[in-house]
């Protein structure tokens, strides 16, 4: 039998669904089914790591800024706030969006 593509197992799960004939035997419709929910479940886990990880990175900004305007002794705009700000691997453009948003 040759390779069957997503396409065709999701078509042969509604054939089989309406009472239909098909030629994909009912296992092969549960083993396919699994290995789905087990992709689903990595992307998640990925997605899960990545959210972290940016709101790590933006937990690290908001401390920088705060330490920033705490040592202020006049009102700041971005540009002056940018002017302090040491670290390299922070661009103008993100940064903004994080002043933004936070």
């Amino acid at each position: 039998m040759e390779k069957i593509t997503k396409k065709q197992m999701f078509e042969g799960m509604v054939a089989y669904f309406r009472g239909e004939e098909t030629e994909i035997a009912e296992e092969a419709f549960a083993q396919f089914c699994l290995a789905q929910i087990a992709d689903l479940d990595k992307k998640s886990a990925k997605a899960k790591e990545r959210a972290e990880e940016k709101r790590a990175a933006g937990s690290e900004l908001r401390d920088a800024v705060q330490a920033i305007l705490e040592g202020a002794t006049e009102p700041l705009t971005r540009d002056m706030i940018l002017a302090a700000f040491a670290a390299e691997d922070v661009e103008g453009m993100g940064f903004s969006v994080q002043i933004s948003t936070t």
